[in-house]
């Protein structure tokens, strides 16, 4: 099977791009790769927007450029988890919560701040950077091991390679990470994600899965099957007996 593309530049899912549905009609015929290409093909897409938004019962202006993000807005706070990172420390989470109007979710770069696989998943995560450096520049620096965030690394990695981009294997520093529809996200949650990101990269660079067995695998039932019995082989030890499910 093909690999999904953004309509408008066709750059597709293969090249480590998150791709975005329309945030008002949900239509698989309207992915983008950013606003930019969305907003070249508003013109266009308005008038199926509109349809299928009339028939969900959900009247909205028409004129303007839906965001592909959630539309909450206000002063209202959004459940997120801060990822500490460190050296020896693959997941080392905090509850934080931040305002729903956080930059993190703004329209500009947002492509490159989603977890690939969890979009496949239909359970979009953007990944906030804290540190302002370039990652890079850590390269060979004495603080390198103690900006390590390997569950960062492991939630960014390429669905069919199985690898981060560079910039996301080191000098990551601390994260916050919250879902993109804005739901409550928590530590129990994002380690569940993190885990199957763990998995299906390990399975995708060694070539155990072909791409068709990958992209059943990233299926969302088939990853809230999986979640359930991640959730499962923990409960008898006392763990992830809240998580609610599904993710």
């Amino acid at each position: 099977m093909e690999a999904r593309a953004c309509i408008i530049c066709r750059v597709n899912e293969s090249s480590n791009v998150a791709l975005f549905r329309c945030s008002r009609c949900q239509s698989d015929k309207a992915l983008y790769c950013g606003s930019e290409c969305q907003k070249s093909d508003w013109e266009s897409h308005k008038k199926h927007c509109k349809r299928a938004e009339t028939k969900a019962n959900h009247p909205k202006d028409s004129s303007a450029s839906p965001s592909m993000s959630s539309s909450t807005s206000g002063n209202s706070k959004v459940k997120a988890v801060r990822l500490n990172g460190g050296w020896n420390m693959p997941f080392n989470p905090d509850d934080v919560e931040i305002p729903s109007d956080h930059e993190m979710f703004a329209a500009e770069g947002l492509a490159q701040r989603i977890s690939p696989i969890s979009m496949l998943v239909d359970v979009p995560i953007v990944i906030w950077r804290l540190r302002k450096d370039n990652p890079m520049s850590h390269l060979t620096s004495l603080e390198r091991a103690h900006l390590d965030n390997q569950s960062v690394t492991f939630l960014m990695i390429n669905p069919w390679t199985g690898w981060a981009p560079a910039q996301w294997q080191q000098g990551i520093g601390p994260v916050i990470v919250a879902r993109l529809d804005k739901k409550p996200l928590s530590i129990d949650a994002l380690e569940v994600i993190w885990m199957f990101c763990d998995a299906s990269g390990e399975l995708a660079s060694e070539g155990e899965m072909t791409r068709a067995q990958l992209e059943a695998r990233y299926k969302p039932a088939a990853f809230q099957k999986w979640c359930v019995e991640y959730k499962e082989s923990y409960e008898e030890l006392g763990r992830l007996q809240s998580l609610e499910l599904p993710i």
